[in-house]
């Protein structure tokens, strides 16, 4: 299994190659496909190729909205390092994917009841109620119990914001789609260095 990395930058909602070997040659240690409906939603077929393409960075795909079945499913087709969901899973679906030895993160949202226990997940990603939207979060809204399993910042982060997120709050890593994006789906290679490196300068300050 591979350990999360520390100072964890995930580039996510990516659909295309080219993508995918720019993020993490821009220094990207995480990438997310997209499996729910979005307009960055990619196909098992797609994920294949991404997948394949991320050589050295953990691959995580998103699932939401799908039964335990096609997580399954999905699981077994691409090679995947980890899974983000956005319910507690079942004792049966987080059995499979523990013994895939897939990296678990749990979706939190802000507004939302904080769950009973996060023991189970590797990290908690704090989104915003309306993820994909670009909104930026509010990330002192969140229970401050949460604070005890390692914390991923999303929602409206960008290379503008990250820096100033990142030193406020110390997350354990950092996650951003449209804010390093030209169109939904497709990353903007200037953005995403951007965004990488006021991410790992704060980083370093921490």
């Amino acid at each position: 299994m591979k350990a999360l990395p520390t100072n964890l930058i995930k580039i996510c909602g990516l659909t295309r190659v080219e993508d995918v070997t720019m993020a993490i040659s821009s220094g990207a240690n995480t990438v997310g496909f997209i499996f729910a409906p979005s307009s960055r939603q990619v196909t098992i077929e797609q994920a294949r190729e991404l997948s394949a393409a991320a050589v050295g960075a953990i691959r995580v795909g998103v699932m939401k909205g799908l039964s335990e079945e096609e997580i399954v499913e999905i699981v077994d087709a691409v090679s995947l390092d980890g899974v983000q969901l956005h319910e507690v899973p079942t004792a049966e679906l987080y059995e499979q994917l523990c013994h895939r030895n897939l990296r678990l993160f749990l979706v939190h949202h802000r507004g939302s009841d904080a769950p009973e226990s996060t023991e189970q997940f590797d990290a908690l990603l704090l989104d915003n109620p309306a993820p994909g939207s670009g909104e930026l979060n509010n990330f002192s809204e969140f229970d401050e119990a949460l604070l005890t399993t390692p914390r991923i910042l999303a929602g409206g982060l960008n290379p503008e914001n990250v820096f100033d997120a990142i030193r406020q709050f110390r997350p354990y890593g950092v996650d951003v789609a449209s804010g390093v994006e030209s169109t939904p789906g497709v990353k903007d290679a200037t953005k995403v260095l951007g965004f990488i490196t006021m991410a790992n300068q704060a980083f370093e300050e921490q």
